[in-house]
C-alpha cells in the first residue's frame, strides 16, 4: 500500500498532466492574452472492491475557487450545457 505522500504525488502528477494538456489547447483556442477566472474541478473517486470479485465503488466530488454558491452553480450549469452540446 502506498504512503499518503506517494499517493498524493501520483495524483498530483495526474492532475498536472491533465492541466498541462488543457492549457496547451486553451492557448490555441483563446490566444496568448487571456487569464483564468473562476476554476473548478469535478472528479470521480474510485474505490477498490471491498470484497474479492466485488464491484468497485465510486463517488463524485468537486471543488471551486469561488466560494459563492450562485457562481459555482452558474459555472457548473454552463459546463453541463456545453458538455451536452446545448450551450454556445
Amino acid at each position: 500500500m502506498a504512503s499518503r505522500e506517494q499517493l498524493r504525488d501520483r495524483l498530483l502528477a495526474e492532475l498536472t498532466s491533465y492541466a498541462d494538456s488543457w492549457l496547451d489547447g486553451a492557448i490555441d483556442q483563446y490566444g496568448e492574452d487571456f487569464s483564468l477566472g473562476t476554476m473548478a474541478i469535478v472528479f470521480e473517486v474510485e474505490f477498490p472492491p471491498s470484497v474479492p470479485d466485488g464491484i468497485a465503488g465510486t463517488d463524485v466530488g468537486w471543488t471551486c475557487s469561488d466560494h459563492r454558491n450562485w457562481a459555482q452553480a452558474g459555472l457548473f450549469r454552463r459546463a453541463m450545457l456545453l458538455a451536452e452540446g446545448t450551450g454556445d
